[in-house]
Parts: C-alpha cells; sequence; structure tokens
C-alpha cells in the first residue's frame, strides 16, 4: 500500500494494520497541531481501500470492525 504523508501511530498498534481512508485533517485549524500542516484533507476512494484490504495478506487473518465516527 502505498500512504501519503507521515503515519502517526502508537508503538503498541505496529503489528495492526493500518488502512489510511483519508489524509489528512478535516478541521486543520488547531493552533497547538502542525501534524497535518502540509497536507489538504482529502478522502481516498472507496475501491483503492477495498483493494488495499483485498490483497493485503494480514487482513485475511484477523477480523476488521468498522467504525463509523
Amino acid at each position: 500500500m502505498h500512504y501519503e504523508g507521515k503515519i502517526y501511530r502508537p508503538w503498541m498498534e505496529a503489528e495492526s494494520v493500518l488502512i489510511q481512508t483519508t489524509l489528512g485533517c478535516s478541521n486543520n485549524q488547531c493552533t497547538f497541531c502542525t501534524m497535518f500542516d502540509d497536507k489538504r484533507f482529502k478522502v481516498r476512494d472507496l475501491e483503492n481501500i477495498n483493494k488495499h484490504i483485498n490483497h493485503n495478506p494480514m487482513t485475511k487473518k484477523n477480523v476488521i470492525e468498522t467504525y463509523a465516527w
């Protein structure tokens, strides 16, 4: 999978499957945060996300839970 930008994730999640569904921050106006200053917010294409899930060997072993925020 091609990931855009820097990846920020806790060390405890190092073995988990990382699926980038969005890029940047939808708010991106917090004065204390500079994580996404260089990126415009965008949502990845659903077809591309599904391709990543279907071609990732780790998703074959694990159950993927979908969260609606």
